[in-house]
């Protein structure tokens, strides 16, 4: 295999169609805190996922984005 010609691309879109799920890590006061989400993305590989605005995660979110 050639890495100069690799198609990374391919492969991470791959990836992300073979599941629904992601591990999102996030950082508190609290430490490091990871939880599993369901998640979307488009074209260009934003990601999307939608969680209770109250959890932990989206509070460690809007405290540290």
């Amino acid at each position: 295999m050639n890495i100069e010609n690799f198609d990374w691309k391919k492969y991470i879109t791959e990836c992300l169609n073979s599941t629904q799920f992601c591990a999102l890590a996030t950082y508190g006061e609290d430490g490091v805190w990871v939880n599993p989400v369901y998640f979307a993305f488009d074209e260009d590989y934003n990601f999307y996922f939608i969680s209770q605005p109250d959890s932990r995660h989206m509070k460690n979110i809007k405290e540290n984005p």
